[in-house]
């Protein structure tokens, strides 16, 4: 008895340890050692200040954006590359972008379609819709199109300030596809 009862206990631990881990993201090990610690991950606005010194800031000060619109509008930029990229390429983006998964986290959510079923049209139709989810990703947070290609100029000048950022730039517009044209 006494031996299942340490099974059990065993059992019980490691689930209240995976599990935070899991939730958190193995990929953010600040949200992972917060998630294990008891203290909450910032949602929000909080998020968005968490990344406050680095692109947030830039498109706030340079192209008047609050907070929340710079954050989210990057956001849903970085989520369009990401899907668009294969992992090794996002990755090296993800690494030049501090608090990238905050940022990833702030783009307003969307309910969008598979493109199943469609052959070799599938990349053209998810590219295309890619752009039109980034059209009602920037209305939601009251951003008009005309704040897609200067938001895009200042990412690709971030990056390209980082290691590696002449390739970084070209990289990122790639995975934003038919959005700029």
């Amino acid at each position: 008895m006494q031996y299942g009862k340490t099974i059990l206990m065993s059992t019980l631990l490691a689930a209240s340890v995976a599990t935070p881990l899991a939730l958190a993201g193995m990929n953010d090990l600040a949200g992972a050692a917060a998630a294990l610690s008891g203290q909450a991950e910032p949602s929000g606005n909080e998020a968005a200040g968490g990344i406050s010194g680095g692109l947030v800031d830039m498109a706030m000060g340079q192209l008047g954006l609050s907070q929340s619109q710079a954050a989210g509008g990057l956001g849903s930029l970085f989520g369009l590359a990401q899907e668009n990229l294969d992992a090794g390429e996002f990755a090296q983006i993800s690494d030049a972008v501090p608090s990238m998964s905050s940022l990833l986290a702030a783009a307003p959510a969307l309910g969008g379609g598979k493109t199943g079923g469609l052959g070799g049209l599938a990349g053209t139709v998810t590219s295309l819709a890619g752009s039109s989810q980034i059209l009602q990703q920037f209305d939601s947070l009251g951003l008009s199109a005309d704040t897609i290609g200067p938001l895009v100029n200042l990412v690709v000048e971030y990056l390209g300030n980082q290691e590696g950022g002449a390739n970084l730039g070209s990289l990122f517009q790639k995975g934003l596809g038919n959005l700029l044209g």
